[in-house]
């Protein structure tokens, strides 16, 4: 038995896989094995790799999927065939820095209130992507209202709470796994995020699931975010008023009219879910106020993105006097 399994789903993407796996073999902690699990149809290039880590280091283990399982059921094999006390999540193009496992299993082992442990990363080729994750439980459970506030690959998990819970992935979802996972994960555990710079590094490309599966992902998260509202504060949004809170990437063009809406909309419901929040106590308001704020700021963001100009001054003035803007500022 290991102390920590470290389970790497695997479908091609041979360019970074032996630096990913590298960076693994590598730790400074070493009790520890790698229940790397290779989808059916994985190129040739990428299975002489994984076999040559086999080949090298007895503490990888080579699952090859019969049938295309998708990354959710191929996680789930690779957890069920682990035998750690810890299990570690990483996928085949990301880097995990020396001490990685040797400081997210002192926390674990410190923190035992935490099911699940994620670690606040830097982005490879993006280095002024901005990463807003958040250590605090409660300011987690408040930021899942909206977004995914752990990034999968870096995540350590308590194998007792996933068999005493049956914590495992939602093998129907073909995307948005982790978003999922994690609501689930919050109603049975804490999670955190380590805010310790160095340990791990996210490769952002062109041939992430997520970006390759943009709209099908889009249509599941809204879904997720819509059963939590009504499930946690029994708010039963319309399909409309999720498209208006869950407003990212969603704006398809620059109107002046749609933008002006939509932030008289998002202001209007944030004071809806506050009410309620305020009537059932469901979470924290100093929580739930810095998730709005993140939500506020976000929608501005978009509509920069979406407008490829500079917006009005109209549109300006009206998310300036936004009362979470307003909040943000008086701080």
């Amino acid at each position: 038995m290991a102390e920590i399994s470290v389970v790497v789903p695997i479908y091609n993407g041979e360019q970074y896989l032996e630096e990913a796996l590298n960076s693994i073999a590598l730790q400074s902690f070493k009790d520890f094995e790698v229940i790397l699990v290779c989808e059916y149809g994985t190129s040739n290039e990428s299975l002489d790799i994984v076999h040559k880590f086999r080949k090298n280091d007895k503490r990888f283990k080579i699952i090859t999927n019969t049938s295309k399982l998708g990354i959710s059921e191929s996680l789930n094999v690779g957890i069920r065939k682990s035998t750690g006390k810890y299990i570690a999540r990483m996928d085949g193009d990301d880097i995990s820095c020396q001490k990685r496992l040797e400081i997210q299993k002192l926390y674990m082992d410190y923190c035992s209130n935490i099911g699940v442990c994620g670690i606040k990363h830097k982005v490879i080729n993006s280095p002024r992507w901005i990463v807003d994750y958040h250590s605090n439980p409660e300011q987690i459970n408040s930021d899942l209202l909206f977004f995914v506030p752990l990034k999968h690959p870096t995540i350590m998990i308590r194998s007792d709470v996933i068999y005493k819970n049956n914590l495992f992935y939602d093998s129907s979802l073909p995307g948005v796994e982790d978003y999922d996972y994690f609501i689930r994960a919050s109603k049975v555990t804490e999670l955190t995020n380590i805010n310790e710079p160095d340990l791990f590094y996210y490769r952002r490309t062109s041939e992430n699931a997520s970006l390759i599966n943009e709209k099908r992902d889009e249509k599941i998260r809204k879904s997720l975010i819509k059963s939590q509202f009504y499930d946690r504060l029994k708010l039963d949004f319309s399909d409309k008023t999720i498209d208006i809170l869950d407003v990212v990437d969603g704006i398809p063009f620059y109107n002046e009219k749609i933008y002006l809406n939509i932030l008289s909309e998002l202001q209007k419901n944030m004071e809806i879910i506050m009410q309620r929040n305020n009537e059932m106590g469901i979470y924290r308001p100093e929580c739930l106020i810095n998730t709005m704020e993140h939500r506020w700021f976000r929608v501005k963001y978009s509509m920069d993105i979406a407008s490829k100009a500079k917006l009005s001054d109209k549109i300006i003035d009206k998310w300036r006097a936004g009362d979470y803007y307003n909040i943000w500022m008086d701080r």
